[in-house]
């Protein structure tokens, strides 16, 4: 039987007696993502999984130690790239229905970043204060390009970041 993230994290979930809502409140994130992620419509954010390990008492290697675990991960590994071909692009579906494309050259924004610029002025009306765009950094040296991470926001919006060629 093939055991997806989402149907672990609900298996945890539920030897371990919490609610979603508790989950959610533990994990500063709303139920509905923790909905999402059971349901496998959506991952954690990278950033969050030593938290989820920690609240059902086990390591993120164990979280993911199953042989027989399919990952739906949508970022794909590939060779070092060319920074300077890449674009950051940032997907905002609001809760008002409103749907925000923001399209940044990559190293425009790491650059800004790293001499500690602050760039919430290219996304205005975006709360991106649950990115982390140094993690994002680090996965894009390893190689790691595509959809790298979703955040859902306290005011109901979901945040794509991804970064292509």
């Amino acid at each position: 039987m093939e055991k997806t993230i989402g149907k672990k994290l609900h298996e945890l979930r539920k030897q371990s007696g919490f609610t979603q809502d508790y989950v959610a409140e533990k994990l500063g994130v709303s139920a509905q993502a923790v909905s999402k992620w059971e349901n496998d419509i959506a991952c954690p954010d990278i950033m969050t999984l030593p938290n989820i390990a920690e609240l059902y008492g086990i390591t993120v290697d164990e979280l993911f130690k199953n042989d027989d675990i399919q990952s739906n991960v949508k970022y794909e590994k590939t060779e070092k790239v060319n920074e300077n071909e890449l674009v950051l692009r940032v997907y905002v579906d609001t809760a008002q229905g409103d749907d925000i494309k923001v399209n940044l050259p990559y190293l425009l924004v790491k650059e800004l970043i790293n001499v500690g610029k602050d760039i919430s002025f290219m996304f205005t009306g975006i709360d991106l204060g649950k990115v982390n765009f140094e993690s994002i950094f680090k996965m894009v040296e390893m190689g790691v390009l595509g959809e790298i991470v979703t955040v859902e926001t306290q005011n109901g919006d979901d945040i794509r970041v991804v970064v292509e060629k």
